[in-house]
């Protein structure tokens, strides 16, 4: 600090903050019951795995990551596709591949819709005269 001309502390010159109970008070000391996890523990032992296809990325996601998995997701969209069979015994730590897609049943994007054809007008004879 010296190089950026701050002068040394003065102990008479400084506030110092120091934390002294007063008499008479009460601190709050709330201890409930600890809130329960939104996820289940994950379990050393083997547990079959379910069927996912259909649902949307994240919720199939986070299902196996419940139950453990790591989660490797190939595509966007629904899961159309996945590595690990449903019943397979799977334990926590194995990898499982979502692969997914827009629609259910396709992997490749839905090519885009022909035009339609114009309706042909007929001529109409003239009658050599205005309307």
């Amino acid at each position: 600090l010296r190089h950026l001309a701050v002068p040394p502390d003065d102990s008479r010159r400084v506030l110092r903050a120091v934390a002294e109970p007063a008499e008479g008070v009460v601190r709050a000391a709330w201890r409930g019951e600890p809130a329960p996890s939104p996820l289940p523990a994950v379990s050393d032992g083997p547990r079959s795995m379910p069927d996912l296809r259909g649902r949307p990325a994240r919720e199939a996601a986070i299902e196996a990551a419940r139950r453990g998995l790591v989660v490797e997701l190939h595509g966007s969209g629904r899961v159309v596709a996945q590595s690990l069979d449903p019943g397979t015994e799977i334990e926590a730590g194995n990898t499982c591949v979502f692969t997914l897609a827009r629609e259910i049943g396709t992997l490749a994007p839905r090519p885009a819709p022909e035009p339609a054809p114009r309706a042909a007008f007929a001529a109409r004879p003239s009658t050599g005269g205005t309307p």
